[in-house]
């Protein structure tokens, strides 16, 4: 009995320190080279939207090179509602169709870790897209 409610204490302090984001996938490269010019097209575009660049400052996020054993993933992470990162897409769908939402954990402790949630509405863009949620 005692090892059980230990057991139960344990999982609800672990569940507590991790936060759910989300991020937007840009793509994936086979060569880092490609990964860094798109961050810096993409960048370069989108830096002009207002919405964006206060999202930037309130939230932290910013662009991000994964560089995994065979593909290097650009994504803009990290997100704290679904909402923003809807409302980014819809910027991102004017550059490139392709990328979509994507959900994750984090642990609360670490320094990376958003912790504002804020909306945005002043795109260029008034176009409404559809995104895929991965886990």
């Amino acid at each position: 009995m005692r090892l059980w409610i230990v057991f139960l204490i344990g999982s609800v302090l672990l569940s507590a320190t991790e936060q759910t984001y989300y991020r937007i996938v840009i793509g994936s490269y086979s060569k880092s080279e490609n990964a860094e010019a798109d961050k810096e097209r993409f960048a370069t575009i989108m830096q002009r939207d207002e919405g964006f660049v206060r999202l930037q400052q309130i939230q932290g996020i910013d662009f991000e090179i994964y560089n995994g054993s065979k593909y290097h993933t650009l994504s803009i992470k990290p997100f704290v509602s679904k909402t923003d990162a809807q409302d980014v897409l819809t910027l991102v769908h004017t550059i490139d169709k392709a990328p979509f939402i994507g959900r994750y954990t984090q642990n609360t402790n670490t320094p990376s870790a958003a912790t504002h949630a804020v909306s945005i509405s002043s795109h260029s863009s008034s176009e409404s897209s559809e995104s895929s949620e991965s886990s």
